[in-house]
């Protein structure tokens, strides 16, 4: 609508222009050498305006003919980013359809005629060399990747994968870290660090990264929680396996402070106990098979939920007081009594 505004002014103006010179009666006399041409004002304008539309035909033939060339290489360019736009799209179809040669075929096509595009079409041939067994052709190309920062990161997560795939947990710790620095709010990735960090038993860089996948989201409090005290035994197992107790000891008494509730905190301190010759008195008298460690979880399924023996007593004593033994008892219904305790009493008899 506009540009036929546009049109139809330029012809009014145009118009008008032709009424005004009529309107102007003259002539224009030309003379050279023994010639002379003389013209009414009329025809001379309408003479002038055709060898100025003339002259301007004429270049814009000759800057047609000049920029040919060009102009036909920006066509082939075009042309061929088209087909290459089209190969890639059918390969990453082929990739999701799990076709491995026609992936390959439409790989070659795209890097071929997208030379200058290092992202999407490197991805492709990686991922299709992946899925045809070739697995250093395939880290080549995500290591190519990583030259580009717009696309470093399918890189590093190509590479990532290809670490994890191969056990390569040293490899692939050092490239999720790298993954992280560049997104470091990703859940899956605070995740998938997190647990290379519980695999190669880096406990301090473990809780770092749960702290931080705590916060954004990615792990639920809870776990969490559950998770710190599950570090935190491991990690005395380690220390025990090397035979460092007073190491050991520290770490699963701050285990149990997290969480006096989870029984194998509570199996492994009574375990410490009495590899440092203390005698656990309940221990000394019920019979191997009853789990004393978990009492009332063995006799009670749904301990937690009633709260029943939540807290159960152990007296422990040292081996001058082994032979002064005489029973001992776990007061179970003190729960029971008018001004019921939230402790499960125990009672130690000596013979001294």
């Amino acid at each position: 609508m506009i540009r036929a505004i546009i049109f139809m002014v330029k012809v009014a103006l145009l118009v008008a222009l032709a009424v005004w010179v009529a309107d102007r009666p003259g002539t224009v006399a030309i003379e050279w050498m023994e010639y002379k041409l003389t013209l009414q004002m009329g025809v001379f304008l309408l003479l002038f305006l055709l060898t100025v539309l003339l002259a301007i035909a004429i270049f814009g033939v000759i800057k047609g003919v000049a920029d040919f060339p060009k102009s036909f290489r920006r066509y082939r360019e075009y042309v061929r980013r088209d087909k290459g736009y089209k190969a890639l799209t059918l390969g990453l179809t082929a990739v999701a359809a799990g076709d491995a040669k026609s992936a390959q075929y439409q790989a070659h096509r795209a890097t071929r005629m997208l030379k200058d595009d290092n992202g999407l079409p490197l991805l492709l041939k990686a991922q299709a060399a992946r899925m045809n067994n070739k697995e250093d052709e395939a880290r080549e190309t995500f290591a190519l990747l990583l030259q580009d920062k717009n696309a470093a990161f399918l890189g590093v997560r190509g590479l990532l994968q290809a670490a994890i795939d191969a056990q390569n947990y040293p490899k692939a710790l050092e490239l999720g870290r790298e993954a992280l620095r560049l997104h470091p709010k990703q859940p899956w990735i605070l995740r998938m660090v997190y647990d290379l960090e519980i695999k190669m038993q880096d406990w301090e860089a473990a809780r770092k990264t749960l702290y931080r996948a705590e916060k954004a989201g990615a792990v639920e409090a809870p776990k969490a929680k559950s998770d710190r005290v599950a570090m935190l035994l491991a990690e005395a197992d380690s220390a025990l396996q090397e035979d460092h107790r007073e190491l050991a000891l520290g770490i699963l008494k701050k285990a149990h402070a997290q969480d006096p509730t989870f029984a194998p905190t509570v199996t492994r301190l009574a375990k410490m106990q009495k590899s440092l010759d203390w005698i656990d008195t309940a221990r000394h008298f019920v019979p191997e098979d009853q789990k004393c460690y978990t009492w009332w979880s063995y006799r009670n399924h749904d301990w937690k939920k009633s709260n029943r023996g939540r807290r159960l007593d152990h007296i422990w004593v040292t081996q001058p007081l082994k032979k002064h033994l005489k029973s001992h008892e776990i007061i179970a219904k003190a729960r029971d009594w008018e001004k019921p305790s939230d402790h499960v009493p125990v009672i130690m008899d000596l013979n001294l």
